[in-house]
């Protein structure tokens, strides 16, 4: 669904209202988040949860507003609270529609309203399919009709001719979203990080999988459940005898529980349509001016960074005790360095929220947010800030980011601004991993070491990470604990990674790891399901006045957020961190 927005820019001023300052904002904002600086970044390893912003704003001497921080009294001083919203004002649903030759030079498509674009895809002569230059045959004018639209062309179209056509409407409602939902027969699915008005099912798939072949590409890109054929059966199209339908839906945490008639089978995988009501802000971005540099004196750019900013400060030197959970933990170090301001929340779908310390744990010469994220890297969860609808604010989300059911977002070639592009190399797999920790029992550093012989054998080279004191100290006390470290360094690093680039128009409820399900036909003929590791948001004003909003994702074939982190991390570089691993 391709959508156009308004955006809004708001600071918090002197008198701690926030104020409108859109018309101040001028040139390309850009959000970023994730893993967007690249290994060998000293910041990288802490940074790749943080979400960046770069603002450019000039003054206005019409209302003699001045966005130079050379000045005490002005408002756009480094250390000021900033926000980005955007509204959905239109959003268009692109349809696929086959037409045959009537032998008129034109088509009278019936019951579709408010038609935007109509684009000829491709003819078929009977024999072939032929491109619109190929076919000779191009639209002169539409004519819109209360029950229907008229399509007139160049030349008339023969009974044995097939028209493809790409056509936009504007949807009835202006913000939705398109998620799916993967069977495993169970009849209860929790969808996170989403608080809709409506949800509504719109069919579902039904696949059968062949094995595949040891082909680098495809191995990265697809996993065995994902198949080779597709049917797809529409809601819409046999309402009366569609299997599935929804029996209950709570709000459940940061998201939402949906209870369905009947289990969903394996290899089943169930289309849901969320809906909200009406026109809303999305908050994408909201932190504090950090840096600044200025052209002349009349414009400004401004580096900002999120809720993090806050925390990039000294935390105070302390020791906390053992037998004491992760979270609990992570509450009290933000208490005891006045940082409770924002809501921290944690997720409810994890098994593990009781874990415990197992030994005390030290704070000495760190910052706050190197502090409690040692603690996320050893439970294995990620602590960042994002937005939370329900709440209408940035919270502190404490989430098993790994096990955790992300959405799923369905992008068509329509859908992309520009090409993709893809890479890939081995540069970056570590099949062997050691972890060197203080053994509480033994009162002695220990040493284990876990490898995938698969990863090994498959590509030829064996190559080793070592997790040392420095990220263990104080925390992996025990045999289990470092076991559970180092398998999930080796889970996101024995195998290459394949990275992609997509540009799409704005998508700004995406999450890192969200899914893409993405079909490319000059790649393959099965749909490609890629995780966003990496986002960022640009939103350009034009001298016109107008406005173009895009979203550009780097990623790749799996669940993955802390691979670059392990590679930083690793001891055999740690006096060297502006060496790129080889």
């Amino acid at each position: 669904m391709k959508r156009k927005y308004q955006v809004k820019y708001e600071i918090l001023n002197n008198v701690g209202k926030w104020q409108d300052i859109t018309n101040l904002v001028i040139g390309t904002t850009e959000i970023r988040l994730g893993n967007t600086n690249g290994i060998g970044n000293n910041s990288f390893g802490l940074d790749n949860l943080k979400k960046f912003a770069d603002i450019t704003t000039h003054c206005n001497i019409n209302e003699a507003l001045t966005v130079q921080p050379a000045l005490s009294t002005n408002q756009f001083q480094p250390n000021r609270r900033i926000r980005v919203k955007v509204r959905t004002v239109e959003s268009l649903q692109s349809y696929n529609y086959d037409f045959a030759g009537i032998e008129k030079d034109y088509l009278f498509i019936r019951n579709l309203k408010g038609v935007q674009n109509v684009k000829i895809v491709s003819l078929n002569d009977g024999g072939e399919d032929l491109t619109p230059s190929e076919a000779n045959i191009e639209i002169t004018s539409i004519s819109k009709m209360n029950n229907g639209v008229y399509l007139y062309f160049n030349r008339i179209l023969q009974k044995y001719e097939n028209i493809n056509l790409l056509i936009e409407v504007i949807a009835n409602d202006l913000d939705s979203d398109r998620v799916e939902i993967e069977g495993n027969e169970t009849d209860e699915y929790y969808i996170p990080n989403v608080d809709p008005d409506v949800i509504e099912l719109l069919g579902y798939y039904k696949y059968h999988f062949v094995p595949w072949s040891k082909g680098y590409f495809s191995r990265l890109y697809f996993s065995d459940r994902y198949g080779v054929e597709y049917l797809y059966f529409s809601k819409e199209e046999d309402p009366l005898n569609f299997p599935y339908e929804i029996i209950e839906v709570t709000k459940e945490g940061t998201g939402i529980r949906v209870k369905l008639n009947k289990p969903i089978p394996k290899r089943v995988r169930l289309v849901v349509c969320l809906l909200f009501n009406s026109k809303e802000d999305v908050i994408i971005f909201d932190g504090y001016m950090d840096d600044y540099t200025t052209n002349e004196y009349h414009q400004v750019t401004y580096i900002c960074q999120d809720l993090s900013w806050k925390l990039d400060v000294m935390a105070i030197n302390k020791t906390y005790p053992k037998n004491t959970t992760y979270i609990d933990t992570i509450e009290t170090i933000l208490e005891d360095n006045k940082q409770t301001d924002f809501e921290f929340i944690y997720g409810v779908e994890s098994a593990d929220n009781t874990a415990i310390l197992t030994e005390d744990y030290k704070i000495e010469n760190v910052t706050i947010w190197e502090a409690i994220q040692k603690l996320a890297l050893a439970k294995g969860w990620a602590l960042y800030f994002k937005y939370n609808r329900s709440k209408n604010k940035q919270v502190l989300a404490f989430e098993d980011i790994v096990n955790v059911n992300y959405i799923t977002y369905q992008l068509n070639t329509y859908d992309l601004i520009g090409n993709f592009t893809s890479s890939g190399g081995l540069s970056e797999v570590r099949n062997v991993v050691e972890v060197i920790y203080k053994d509480k029992e033994l009162s002695k550093e220990n040493i284990i070491e876990v490898r995938s012989q698969g990863s090994i054998d498959l590509y030829q080279r064996e190559n080793r990470l070592t997790l040392g004191l420095e990220v263990t100290k104080d925390v992996v006390t025990t045999k289990d604990r470092a076991l559970n470290l180092a398998n999930m360094a080796l889970s996101d690093l024995k195998d290459p990674q394949v990275s992609y680039s997509i540009e799409t128009t704005l998508m700004p409820k995406l999450k890192l790891n969200d899914e893409l399900w993405f079909i490319h036909p000059n790649i393959t003929e099965q749909p490609l399901h890629l995780r966003a590791h990496s986002i960022v948001h640009r939103i350009s004003v034009e001298d016109d006045g107008s406005m173009e909003c895009t979203t550009s994702i780097l990623g790749g074939g799996k669940i993955s957020y802390k691979r670059n982190n392990w590679l930083y991390v690793d001891s055999k570089i740690k006096d060297d961190t502006v060496t790129i691993i080889k």
